[in-house]
């Protein structure tokens, strides 16, 4: 079975090391919420992995077509695979964190109801924030593969160019 006219595994090489390195960056942040929750809000924020995630993805894209000669409709496929791939991994990590790394839930709760989320009550957010972490496991891989996609695509339209 193929995408975009390549077998699966033909992505593997290019979404190897991008994938690393994001694993990288959760595991570590997954260990850092188990020492210090405060310092883990602070390294691994939401825009830090969103920075991050437009520089793997666009990296992707690049070396797809920069290095493995791939068109750019492989390249933006490869950011796809990656980020489909990676968002499944970001969300088994979150729900883990949820149930294993004593205080974040409540920790995550107090953030909320500290930036004044008014008519919530801490249950309500508890649950929510349980419940999206499983829509993440679902959703996510979509929003991620298609975000993954155009990311990578500009990376290879970049690597084209250059």
């Amino acid at each position: 079975m193929g995408i975009g006219g390549k077998k699966l595994s033909e992505y593997w090489p290019v979404i190897k090391f991008p994938f690393y390195v994001l694993l990288a960056y959760y595991v570590l942040g997954f260990i850092t919420a188990f020492i210090d929750l405060d310092i883990y809000f602070k390294i691994f924020s939401a825009w830090a992995a969103l920075g991050l995630n437009i520089v793997v993805f666009g990296y992707a894209g690049w070396s797809a077509v920069e290095d493995h000669n791939f068109e750019i409709k492989n390249a933006a496929w490869s950011g796809a695979v990656l980020g489909m791939i990676s968002s499944v991994v970001v969300a088994v990590i979150s729900i883990l964190a949820i149930y294993i790394v004593p205080g974040v839930l409540e920790a995550a709760v107090n953030r909320a109801l500290a930036a004044g989320s008014e008519g919530v009550t801490a249950d309500m957010l508890r649950t929510i924030t349980v419940v999206m972490a499983y829509v993440n496991l679902i959703l996510g891989p979509i929003i991620n593969g298609l975000i993954g996609a155009g990311i990578a695509a500009i990376g290879g339209l970049i690597g084209k160019k250059l």
